[in-house]
């Protein structure tokens, strides 16, 4: 599975600009500041960061051998860590991070309550953690399927009976996303998406394709959508 999924990565995100990733980036990160990506790929998100904001303590945990391997030969200066696809917890002190990023990483995890609880545990007070997660209700368009073979594909997406990506174990309508933050350490209950989620099958800017959520690590935590 590591050498396939490795090479969807390469596929997949290999081409992909900074301002892609720097797009996940609601509030802007500053020098000096710890950033963890959790399930860092092949470390565009890293890369971009490093590049327009320098100054940054940048680290990285994902559950490939080889892309881990191949970023810390060109980023040695990076803390970069090996964790299984389960993992309950992450091998960093509690309050280690300003900034999380878990980019299309909650799908993947069977217990994603416990993602966030960990998230929660790793973030400095006042730190944020940012999700991204593909909208199961969006219409997405597979290489080399025609019309009708694309509209079978997300009607199976509707049903839970397929994914965009096959290691996906859910996907996330803006009801049941909503309910898995009210339940979350985190507390956030007024999940407040872009219109355009509310409309299936909408063909909406690529930005809105998946949903991006900013939580913060406070008493009272904030959120910005």
């Amino acid at each position: 599975m590591n050498d396939n999924y490795s090479a969807y990565l390469q596929d997949a995100y290999a081409a992909r600009p900074a301002s892609y990733y720097l797009g996940f980036v609601k509030t802007p990160v500053e020098s000096g500041q710890s950033v963890l990506d959790w399930g860092c790929g092949l470390g565009g998100l890293l890369l971009a960061l490093e590049e327009h904001c320098p100054g940054l303590k940048l680290s990285g945990a994902d559950v490939l051998d080889d892309t881990l391997a191949r970023i810390r030969k060109a980023k040695p200066n990076w803390d970069l860590r090996k964790i299984d696809v389960s993992a309950s917890q992450l091998p960093w002190e509690a309050n280690s991070f300003d900034r999380i990023f878990l980019l299309d990483v909650i799908e993947h995890v069977p217990d994603p309550l416990a993602l966030l609880a960990e998230a929660r545990r790793l973030l400095k007070t006042g730190g944020i953690l940012t999700i991204s997660t593909p909208d199961r209700l969006a219409f997405y368009k597979k290489p080399g399927k025609g019309p009708v073979g694309n509209i079978g594909f997300n009607l199976r997406r509707i049903f839970g009976l397929e994914w965009v990506d096959p290691t996906h174990l859910t996907e996330y309508t803006t009801w049941s996303l909503s309910r898995l933050l009210s339940r979350s350490t985190f507390g956030v209950s007024g999940f407040r998406p872009s219109a355009w989620h509310w409309i299936p099958w909408a063909r909406p800017p690529k930005r809105h394709f998946s949903f991006v959520v900013e939580l913060w690590n406070e008493p009272e935590s904030k959120h910005e959508y």
